[in-house]
């Protein structure tokens, strides 16, 4: 049985979104036969339902302020033997200078490589990020790249043995996170209603997700299929993306997760976290351009889709290099550098 705990210290709420939460998750299917996970949350997070019930989850109480986190941590915890991964841009050079500064041993899970690292590991899994110049101690070692996915261990799984090819697409999911505040998920839906091809559509929404009366109200008017879906499981998720010709989605994990199964994607960006890989997958063709969702109209929209839905030799060279973005062992990866930081 394992016996050493790993502290997950993240937040997820409506203007958060979940992002964080999730790629927590995945780190911790991936460590929880060799460690124990308790994810540690603060006053910010109202979404908690999203973490497996097998997880312990404790909250830093709400008058403790993230400039003082480490005291309380090192009051509660034994942090000479401390394992902690945090995931979130509150945890800045400060954030982790004080966490080192108590004994802690920290792997930071970065998007943007604009802090002065302390942590003694950051993973930074954007497929360019391997460009990136980090400044950081001597100490603090880079794991950088999709060789690092950050992606929950069925879709990894998958990764290994999957591989596909041009097919008819008439099924289609839009998946646009936790929260998508700026109501995209809307602007794809009636895109999509106007394509005589498209003939189920699969709507994922988060917990956090504020416009759901208005997206039911919206729905009932139309004569397509339509299924909507919220707090799925892993396979649950897992099972939607397998059987769903094509998908719509940010270029976060969840666009990582459908590139892992090999599908064809139309992506963008809806935060500045995600630019990195967007620009990335863009650049080297492992989505169908949608640039900043925020801003992209309808009439967009289904001229982007128009232009590819039967490109068969696009989506067959898409297909073809998403095979070699994601290999499925970024798990066993992780498991060895984490298993090597605590030793």
């Amino acid at each position: 049985m394992p016996e050493k705990k790993i502290l997950i210290r993240a937040d997820g709420n409506t203007q958060i979104g979940l992002g964080h939460i999730y790629r927590c998750i995945a780190i911790a299917e991936m460590l929880e036969e060799n460690f124990i996970p308790e994810f540690l949350l603060s006053k910010l997070s109202n979404f908690t339902a999203v973490i497996p019930s097998r997880y312990s989850v404790k909250h830093i109480p709400g008058d403790i302020e993230i400039a003082s986190e480490y005291e309380w941590i090192q009051k509660n915890y034994d942090t000479g033997s401390v394992l902690m991964i945090a995931d979130g841009y509150l945890f800045n050079s400060e954030y982790q200078k004080k966490i080192k500064s108590i004994g802690v041993k920290l792997v930071y899970i970065d998007d943007l490589a604009r802090e002065y690292m302390y942590a003694d590991v950051v993973l930074n899994h954007a497929p360019s990020a391997k460009n990136l110049v980090y400044k950081k101690e001597d100490y603090s070692a880079l794991y950088l790249g999709t060789e690092y996915a950050l992606l929950r261990k069925g879709f990894l799984a998958k990764a290994k043995k999957v591989h596909n090819k041009f097919a008819a697409i008439k099924k289609v999911l839009i998946t646009l996170g936790g929260s998508d505040e700026n109501n995209i998920t809307l602007k794809i839906l009636e895109a999509l209603l106007s394509l005589p091809q498209i003939e189920k559509i699969d709507i994922v929404f988060g917990a956090a997700y504020p416009h759901k009366e208005r997206l039911v109200h919206f729905i009932e008017s139309s004569e397509k299929k339509i299924s909507l879906f919220s707090n799925l499981s892993e396979n649950e998720m897992l099972n939607l993306m397998e059987n769903c010709d094509s998908a719509f989605a940010p270029c976060s994990t969840t666009c990582l997760e459908l590139i892992a199964l090999n599908k064809p994607v139309f992506a963008g960006y809806s935060a500045d976290n995600q630019l990195a890989i967007y620009e990335s997958l863009k650049t080297n063709g492992y989505i169908f351009d949608l640039e900043n969702l925020n801003d992209i109209s309808v009439k967009k929209i289904k001229q982007v889709t128009e232009e590819n839905l039967n490109n068969e030799t696009a989506i067959n060279k898409m297909l073809n290099l998403q095979k070699q973005l994601i290999d499925g062992l970024s798990g066993e990866r992780i498991i060895k550098l984490i298993k090597e930081l605590a030793a």
